[in-house]
């Protein structure tokens, strides 16, 4: 009797390890079959007046079924007409870059920061490998003028600080005009930083400026304007690092946050870290900066404000999510592959609903609040919090969250995202083009309806590119020593 049992459990083990390797090969390779499907995709340049259609039916279909319902809080503009319009017009076969020109612009209109076409990722991708030629210099839009903030010519007469009145004989203002339309976002300001990040592509791809570029200039400390030539300049892909800090005054450490996510595990002793040296070195002010954060998992934020708060918080209470195979799709990338053929969405409380569900339907998600434990290295002393029109998403419930609960003092500019949000998004491609896209499939409901405002107003100024000082990091640490 019991070496049947023996047997039998021997027997089901091995069933369960055969499955699991099954399971994880048959998704490994499923995987790699799309990415290759994908590159080869990408080598197609001309695409057919019918392909084209497919995918913008293929994207009013998207938004139609996964996109969740309008707040009254933050309404979208309507493209459905010019979409339409676009479609019936379209009598020629077009390029991937000829397809993006056209439909970035119409999906920006909708102001929705977590819908997103992409930058091509094909046409970059090329152009970082050859080292291709970009704009040489970074950028930035003060009260909407165009600055130079870093030159990576090899010329040197162009400093930080001078502006740019015309690339090519095009106007600053309208470079700015065109290229705002090629991002989305909830505002302008939103928009605007989202160019000056990605303005060398931005040229590049909507303009087709990469090898010479002809600058007038106008340098306010000479008060003198001319004329310069340079020529592009291979550059790097642009890569921010997620997370880092530095002390930067006896007493003050500078927590630079610019991405919720953290994909090799290293953010939680890396906030063991920071705040083990905080106590070690006796700190008595945080500047945590999130300014260039686009959000992701907000379970990290919980994580930061275990180590500020003593008392039960939430970030958000509600998430009110739409029911489409995309969605479904999306939550099952989540569990390992080794563990696929345990048909969990039909065990788990939460996603049971999900695949009970109807296609459109709604499906509310509730929060609890976080009940903090115990915390040796839970901070004391004072957190200051910078905001700006590129915080989003999960970045805005953080900022959202502080605000509500009196953690700290905000101060930048208003918050790109709003405090409840289109969110949730999923990562598709069009079927024809390749063009990536973000998708929010629910409304999350945060600590407040609207952007941020914080508590200190203050903006960058040209005068500062000068000395390449960063107002507002500059603001935060005179308001903690204020005598210095």
């Amino acid at each position: 009797m019991i070496q049947n049992i023996g047997y039998a459990l021997f027997t089901l083990v091995g069933i369960a390890v055969l499955m699991s390797l099954l399971s994880y090969l048959y998704f490994a390779s499923q995987k790699r079959a799309a990415e290759q499907e994908r590159e080869e995709s990408y080598q197609q340049i001309d695409f057919s007046p019918e392909e084209i259609k497919e995918d913008l039916d293929y994207f009013q279909d998207l938004m139609k079924r996964v996109h969740p319902d309008q707040m009254p809080t933050h309404p979208l503009g309507d493209i459905t007409a010019k979409l339409q319009a676009w479609r019936k017009s379209i009598n020629q076969s077009l390029t991937r870059l000829a397809f993006y020109r056209e439909f970035a612009p119409i999906v920006s209109l909708l102001n929705d920061d977590h819908v997103v076409v992409h930058l091509p990722e094909p046409e970059l991708t090329n152009r970082y490998r050859s080292g291709g030629e970009f704009f040489p210099f970074r950028v930035q839009f003060i009260n909407n003028r165009l600055y130079v903030v870093q030159n990576l010519s090899g010329e040197t007469a162009t400093r930080a600080s001078m502006e740019i009145l015309s690339i090519n004989g095009v106007p600053a203002e309208e470079l700015r005009t065109i290229l705002i339309g090629y991002f989305s976002g909830t505002s302008n300001a939103q928009k605007l930083f989202y160019l000056q990040d990605h303005f060398h592509e931005a040229l590049f791809l909507v303009y087709g400026f990469s090898e010479h570029f002809e600058l007038t200039l106008h340098d306010s400390a000479t008060h003198k304007t001319s004329k310069l030539n340079v020529s592009g300049q291979a550059l790097p892909k642009p890569t921010v690092e997620k997370f880092h800090y530095q002390v930067i005054e006896t007493d003050t450490i500078l927590f630079t946050y610019n991405a919720f996510a953290d994909e090799n595990g290293s953010f939680a002793p890396f906030l063991k870290g920071l705040f083990s040296t905080a106590q070690e070195q006796n700190i008595q002010h945080l500047i945590l900066d999130i300014r260039r954060n686009q959000g992701g998992n907000s379970a990290y934020g919980d994580d930061i404000f275990r180590y500020l708060m003593d008392k039960p918080f939430i970030q958000a209470d509600r998430s009110e999510f739409t029911i489409s195979k995309e969605r479904k799709a999306s939550f099952i990338r989540f569990v390992p592959g080794f563990m696929r053929w345990i048909p969990l969405q039909y065990l788990h409380p939460f996603l049971r609903g999900f695949w009970f569900g109807k296609e459109g339907d709604r499906l509310i998600k509730t929060f609890e609040p976080v009940m903090p434990e115990e915390n040796l290295l839970r901070f004391s002393g004072d957190v200051t919090l910078l905001v700006g029109p590129g915080t989003m998403s999960s970045a805005t419930l953080f900022s959202a969250t502080m605000k509500e609960y009196s953690i700290g003092t905000l101060i930048g500019e208003e918050t790109g995202g709003y405090a409840t949000q289109y969110g949730e998004i999923i990562d598709v491609y069009l079927p024809n083009t390749g063009l990536r896209l973000w998708m929010p499939t629910s409304v999350i409901h945060g600590n407040g309806t609207r952007a941020i405002v914080p508590d200190h107003s203050v903006t960058q100024t040209a005068s500062d590119l000068v000395d390449q000082q960063d107002t507002v990091l500059a603001f935060a640490r005179n308001l903690i020593h204020p005598e210095q």
